[in-house]
């Protein structure tokens, strides 16, 4: 990733993506597909998608099946984003 697409991002934004999906409490829910993308932007850490969807049938990420669909809360995602930056492996 280059510098300037770097410098670009914002480093630590607290405010979740528009989502319309709420889980429990009013949390926002995203797909494990923007879930996914947002980790590699925001961590500029290439995460093979499919790789991601493993950690998250494992459950090393946590996710919520909602009917027939499959949601990764917010919280979540900022946890592994600061996991990552702490250079933690998952």
């Amino acid at each position: 990733m280059s510098a300037i697409f770097q410098a670009w991002l914002p480093d630590d934004n607290p405010e979740p993506p528009i989502s319309h999906i709420k889980g429990p409490g009013g949390t926002p829910m995203l797909s494990p597909n923007n879930a996914w993308r947002i980790l590699e932007k925001r961590t500029g850490v290439n995460v093979g998608r499919s790789t991601f969807y493993r950690w998250v049938q494992s459950g090393r990420v946590l996710a919520l099946r909602m009917g027939n669909k499959i949601y990764v809360p917010w919280p979540e995602l900022e946890h592994l984003i600061k996991e990552f930056r702490r250079g933690v492996r998952i």
